[in-house]
């Protein structure tokens, strides 16, 4: 029988300068910020596929007694090289899973002779979904009964596929997929911050479209679909619960909307209110609103 492949290493580049993350780090925190990070990247070498998963309360205690510092000071550290990219921030946001691009790039020379290879963003992913129960297929109209916002693909662009339409491809994480589905869309990031923007209602204005809440973004239409981006938007813009309207006078923030949980509950529409005023109040036919969605829709995908 074939031995097992390691998913370790026993040892990674030591640079001997280091830039201003590690300065900033180092200035707050002292030799605690210093020796935490060399000890976590020590740690994510011996992980298995080299990420670690601090949603374990079990596997914090352990971090906290290897950096010899205490939990708050532990998640504080943690908190502060997500923000500065030192470790992957949506998935330490999202899920406290603690992943270094920089570092898995490090260590790739580990991997030339071995059959398997390093875990990438997207292998963690669905191992994460995997572990928390969670299918990866993605919405179909009548699952969000969103049939009125979905443009018409045009079949003459989309690449014919050799495999029998319909023939289901079961994928190494588990995900039901139809090789002949179109490719993913390209999302236009400054149309979805204009459109944000313009249907925010109450929430803050949005500067800027960073490379993290791409990220984000990203994975969402990729999982629900491009039409859910925009109908989360619309059920925040007409959620009073979202807009302020509850005891602390609390409003939603982009960042709060597109994190997966939050997102979901939206679609799912937790936080709409019992009966749609501005539905029934509105004087626009039902053609009306079908092109307004669509044309919504498309304009963030750069359709026109």
């Amino acid at each position: 029988m074939a031995r097992e492949q390691r998913k370790d290493v026993d040892y990674f580049p030591h640079d001997c300068t280091h830039g201003r993350k590690m300065h900033i780090i180092e200035t707050k925190y002292g030799n605690d910020g210093y020796a935490t990070w060399f000890k976590l990247l020590e740690q994510l070498g011996k992980a298995n596929n080299h990420y670690i998963d601090a949603s374990d309360e079990m596997t914090l205690m352990f971090l906290t007694s290897v950096f010899k510092i205490d939990e708050e000071k532990t998640l504080s550290i943690l908190n502060d090289l997500a923000k500065l990219g030192a470790i992957d921030k949506a998935l330490f946001d999202d899920y406290k899973v603690i992943f270094s691009q920089k570092f898995a790039d490090s260590i790739q020379d580990a991997y030339r002779n071995r059959k398997g290879k390093i875990f990438q963003y997207s292998d963690i992913l669905d191992e994460i979904r995997q572990k928390n129960g969670q299918s990866y297929v993605r919405m179909t109209p009548n699952d969000a009964n969103l049939t009125e916002v979905i443009p018409k693909v045009n079949k003459s662009k989309v690449k014919e596929s050799k495999v029998k339409e319909n023939k289901e491809e079961y994928t190494p994480n588990g995900v039901v997929d139809f090789p002949n589905q179109p490719p993913a869309h390209k999302i236009d990031f400054d149309k979805l911050l204009s459109f944000f923007n313009s249907n925010r209602g109450l929430l803050p204005e949005v500067k800027k479209m960073s490379d993290v809440r791409k990220k984000r973004i990203q994975l969402l239409e990729k999982q629900y679909g491009k039409e859910s981006i925009q109908t989360v938007i619309q059920k925040t813009r007409d959620s009073p619960f979202l807009q302020g309207e509850n005891k602390e006078n609390w409003t939603a923030s982009f960042d709060w909307i597109f994190k997966p949980a939050n997102f979901l509950k939206i679609l799912e529409d937790n936080y709409a209110r019992k009966q749609n005023i501005r539905g029934n109040n509105s004087s626009a036919t039902d053609a009306e609103h079908k092109q307004s969605a669509i044309n919504a829709v498309n304009a963030l995908f750069g359709v026109k």
